[in-house]
């Protein structure tokens, strides 16, 4: 003890030295394994600025003539697709007349539209009477020259969704609108025209109508938005609508919570119970059969059709109550003799000429 107190010193030294001899041992170990990592991404490296160095990769004359050929031909595909889709989906330009002719165009095929809807037995609405051209149809001067080209392109647009409407042998056009009048929104490579419809018909001949805008037209048009609205099945309650149906009245024998079959119900138990006072064994019958009969008349969510027996001394006439349950089928909003209002929203896309973009890449 007297020994490690004399070199308690010394102890702690040699403690310290063996510590600090411990923690280089470990930085010296990281540190190789560092230095190996880095050797190795420099082997990769020289590796592959040998290849490059050896020509198996690099921007030689020969890759730079491919690369060159390869995006030339690129360009010419797509370039090639443009002009296919124009002339596919592009609205016909031809040279614009005066504007003294294009309000007599314009007057003309109003008047042929509106002609071809009658004879389909299709009603233009009140709102379309001039199928959106309601401004210049209604001008007391010509349009400006400079408008002529647009307003007969647009008039191209509106004869074509008319006829796809008479194809579709809706029952009424309602409305039309171009919500951009004679403008139109640019998307670079092509131009969107936004055209909506309003239509009454029954669900098969509003989609057939949907179906015949993207299979039957000259042009490409892409629904955006749809919208069905049905008549209210049941405008006045279950039981009234139900009543409206089956062609009953307030008087009627047939139908009605408190209709006729209830008030007859409880009329031959009140003969009933007449009976009963004649003959006491077949009246309690009699009166029982009249307040089937009531019930029957004032039973809820059912149409009800009471019948309350006669009351007679001998009593054997026995009441009952017969009730019509309203089905699911009859508040079927989507049934095909029914008629909706269908709003539309379509966009016409038209492809623009490559011409244009070829000049500026030059």
């Amino acid at each position: 003890m007297d020994l490690i107190r004399k070199n308690m010193g010394l102890i702690i030294y040699a403690i310290a030295c063996l510590a600090l001899a411990v923690f280089i041992i470990l930085g010296i170990k990281q540190a190789s394994s560092t230095a190996s990592d880095l050797a190795d991404k420099v082997t990769r490296q020289k590796e592959f600025y040998k290849k490059i160095a050896s020509n198996s990769y690099g921007l030689t004359k020969s890759n730079l003539l491919i690369a060159r050929q390869n995006a030339e031909l690129v360009r010419g595909k797509f370039r090639d697709l443009r002009t296919l889709l124009t002339k596919q989906y592009r609205i016909p330009r031809e040279r614009p007349p005066t504007s003294l002719e294009c309000v007599r165009i314009l007057d003309n095929d109003i008047r042929a539209m509106n002609r071809d809807l009658q004879d389909k037995n299709i009603m233009p609405g009140t709102g379309c009477k001039y199928f959106s051209f309601d401004t210049l149809a209604k001008a007391n001067s010509l349009p400006h020259a400079s408008h002529v080209p647009g307003i007969l392109r647009q008039l191209t647009v509106v004869r074509e969704i008319v006829r796809l409407v008479g194809l579709a042998e809706v029952s009424e056009l309602s409305d039309l609108r171009r919500p951009m009048q004679l403008g139109e929104r640019e998307e670079g490579l092509y131009n969107v025209i936004p055209i909506e419809i309003t239509v009454i018909g029954t669900l098969s001949q509003v989609s057939k109508l949907v179906d015949l805008f993207h299979r039957d037209s000259r042009f490409l048009f892409f629904l955006r938005y749809m919208s069905l609205e049905s008549e209210d099945q049941a405008p006045n309650g279950v039981v009234a609508s139900y009543k409206g149906r089956t062609g009953g009245g307030e008087g009627g024998n047939s139908e009605g919570g408190m209709g006729g079959g209830g008030m007859e119900g409880m009329g031959g138990g009140m003969e009933g119970m007449g009976g009963g006072m004649e003959g006491m064994g077949g009246g309690m019958e009699g009166m029982g059969g009249g307040m089937e009969g009531m019930g029957g008349g004032m039973g809820r969510g059912r149409i009800g059709q009471g019948r309350g027996s006669r009351g007679s001394e001998g009593g054997n006439d026995d009441g009952g109550s017969e009730e019509i349950a309203l089905q699911r089928k009859h508040l079927d909003a989507f049934e095909s003799p029914r008629p909706l209002r269908a709003e539309l929203r379509f966009e016409l896309v038209e492809f623009m000429p490559p011409d244009s973009d070829d000049e500026e890449e030059n």
